[in-house]
Order: structure tokens, then sequence, then C-alpha cells
């Protein structure tokens, strides 16, 4: 899983700005994130071949 740090850590400062100025903020906040699929993911089939990586529809 891609997990953005510059954006996940600008979102945090934002959230404690915003507390700190005792300013109304969300109680969270959420940053886009994506999954990446690599070689090394790791699953292998009965004969230790590497299997492909599994197929995600466009509505996930």
């Amino acid at each position: 899983m891609h997990q953005p740090l510059r954006e996940s850590g600008q979102a945090a400062v934002r959230l404690l700005a915003d507390a700190l100025d005792h300013a109304q903020s969300p109680a969270n906040a959420s940053v886009p994130t994506h999954l990446v699929i690599r070689d090394s993911w790791g699953l292998h089939g009965p004969d230790g071949t590497p299997l492909p990586p599994p197929r995600h529809s466009a509505s996930e």
C-alpha cells in the first residue's frame, strides 16, 4: 500500500494547529492511498512458481 507520507504529515500539522487555535476541525483526516503490487508480494503455487497478482476491478 502506498501511503503518501508528506500529505499525511501535512494533514497532521493542520489538525494540530487547528487544535491549538481551538478551531473547529474534523476529528480525523484522510489522504489518498493506492495498492502497489510488487514482484515480491510472496504468493507461490504448490510447485514454488510465483502466482500472478490478484486482479482488481475498476470499482475498488
